[in-house]
């Protein structure tokens, strides 16, 4: 398994609010990317305190204490999500709004889990076909709007988070599992890496990584292309290999 990732200011905010985490051993990868929220108190401690729950959770990973059960182990993550969920919501969110988005993706073997909340996304490449495999908690994404109100891109609304870790007591997030073939490839990024790359240039990025001989020249281009674009945001994304 390889893998490289970045996790930078951009060339507008003055702070980045992301962070990231990628490790791997022989059997098992572990990686995840955070936003916190932008605009809002303590947004950058909110993704780190996630990031730094998340750390914890793998230096104590051993497949044979959950006696090698994918379930638990997947389990078992969504509670280390659960608990920074409660310490920020305890601590920060008072007088205040603070929260942070996640997208975790976990493999084990051949099977993966991708757990999230928010608008951070996981993407995998199989085949020739980029699929995006989470969904954007935004508020035109919600259940019961009609076409045209999703459509509406004047509203004030569009485009809003309507979940997010840390803003609630009891946190709500996606989990979805599925088996992986050898010729996938994931990314996972934050809004400031698909907001300023399009998907034709995302999907010519993870085809590329598939033969290249060194991730972190990919890696580095899709760099360049955000930062040509404007880089209006915090750029965080790993490419998983």
């Amino acid at each position: 398994m390889e893998y490289v990732g970045i996790s930078e200011t951009g060339l507008v905010r003055e702070m980045n609010q992301d962070a990231i985490l990628m490790h791997a051993d022989t059997c098992a990868g572990f990686f995840a990317v955070a936003d916190g929220m932008g605009g809002h108190s303590h947004g950058e401690w909110a993704s780190r305190h996630i990031i730094m729950e998340l750390e914890v959770w793998w230096k104590q990973f051993r497949a044979t204490s959950y006696e090698n059960d994918f379930r638990r182990m997947t389990v078992s993550i969504k509670q280390a999500v659960d608990q920074a969920n409660r310490e920020i919501y305890t601590t920060y969110n008072r007088m205040t709004i603070c929260g942070s988005t996640i997208a975790v993706l976990f493999l084990y073997q051949n099977q993966y889990c991708i757990l999230y909340a928010g608008d951070s996304r996981v993407y995998q490449y199989q085949g020739n076909e980029l699929t995006l495999l989470t969904i954007d908690e935004t508020w035109e994404n919600q259940a019961g709007l009609s076409p045209e109100e999703r459509k509406d891109f004047l509203n004030p609304n569009y485009g809003k988070l309507v979940n997010a870790i840390g803003t609630r007591e009891t946190m709500r997030c996606r989990i979805l599992t599925g088996v992986w073939e050898d010729d996938s490839l994931f990314l996972l990024c934050t809004d400031g890496l698909y907001k300023f790359c399009t998907n034709k240039e995302l999907k010519y990025y993870m085809k590329k990584s598939r033969k290249a001989d060194n991730l972190g020249n990919i890696c580095n281009q899709i760099r360049d292309t955000v930062y040509r674009n404007g880089a209006g945001d915090n750029v965080s994304y790993i490419i998983v290999r």
